[in-house]
């Protein structure tokens, strides 16, 4: 909210009419009189929206988990997000032993991803990874796995040698979380699954 005082209000006001009415450059002339009186406001308030889950799609979700059936969710939403929805969605868990890549480089993203998969290689015996990307590690590995990337990540991964090596780790993993993904990418994963595999495979979505 702003106060305008009589003044302030008639020289918007002249802008407006003269902006609206022309015939060159309308939307810009818009643009411009509202970015000069839509400043040093006071936020009066804030709404937030949750978007909840449908009923029933953690217990549908846990179900095909528990009935052998891989599930890869490939989301636009940033990985903090992504992750938190896993958990609430029940496709992810604590006793899940989580490697997770985000990488900014192809130099860092390679070493990461063979460092994932040699761990999952020796998965009964190595130190436990749930936050192993970010610097920590305490217990021991328990089956099953999930592989949590981003789209970074991705583009690096998808476009030379290292696709052999993803596929490799994630089909040792019963779930694939892919955050900051784009349409295409999400297209290109489908397609590598598709391609590497005679298993049954079902894609929803965009």
């Amino acid at each position: 909210m702003r106060d305008l005082n009589a003044s302030e209000f008639d020289q918007w006001h002249f802008a407006f009419e003269a902006a609206s009415t022309s015939m060159i450059g309308r939307a810009a002339l818009l643009r411009k009189v509202a970015t000069n009186v839509e400043n040093n406001v006071c936020i009066l308030g804030a709404t937030a929206i949750e978007d909840k889950l449908q009923q029933g799609v953690p217990e549908s979700i846990e179900s095909l988990r528990k009935a052998g059936i891989k599930v890869w969710v490939l989301t636009g939403d940033k990985q903090e997000t992504a992750i938190s929805i896993g958990y609430s969605s029940r496709l992810l868990t604590s006793g899940m032993t989580q490697f997770r890549i985000k990488s900014n480089n192809r130099e860092s993203c390679r070493r990461r991803l063979q460092d994932a998969l040699l761990m999952s290689r020796k998965n009964m015996a190595a130190p436990e990874v749930g936050n192993y990307f970010e610097g920590s590690s305490n217990g021991v590995v328990s089956t099953p796995m999930a592989l949590i990337i981003d789209g970074t990540s991705l583009v690096y991964i998808l476009d030379n040698e290292l696709e052999e090596e993803l596929f490799e780790l994630a089909r040792r993993c019963s779930v694939v979380l892919c955050c900051r993904v784009a349409p295409l990418q999400k297209a290109g994963i489908v397609s590598l699954v598709k391609k590497r595999t005679a298993d049954m495979t079902l894609a929803i979505g965009d």
